[in-house]
């Protein structure tokens, strides 16, 4: 795992010193990435949710929300948010105790 990822830094280090190369500027060498995050959001009522994220070159740019569900799906979501709730409560609590 680690000599992949570190290979995947190299790759993406090349890609951009060859941009920056031929005059680019650093926005346009930053490539879209999709990642998915546990972060604060909005995407369910919940303070905060694991959800695609779309990452630039200040950190998260958008919060991608979950897109369409289907009904099974979100009878799984609202079963799980209880404890969810519960999991980030504690989490916000060891925060600010800590």
């Amino acid at each position: 795992m680690e000599r992949s990822e570190s290979g995947l830094i190299e790759e993406k280090a090349k890609w951009c010193r060859k941009c920056w190369g031929v005059g680019e500027k650093k926005e346009e060498c930053t490539p879209d990435i999709v990642e998915c995050n546990f972060v604060q959001s909005n995407v369910t009522e919940l303070p905060f949710f694991a959800s695609k994220v779309r990452l630039g070159k200040n950190g998260i740019e958008e919060v991608l929300g979950l897109g369409p569900l289907s009904e099974f799906e979100k009878q799984g979501l609202e079963s799980l948010k209880p404890e969810l709730k519960l999991s980030i409560e504690k989490g916000i609590k060891f925060a600010r105790e800590n």
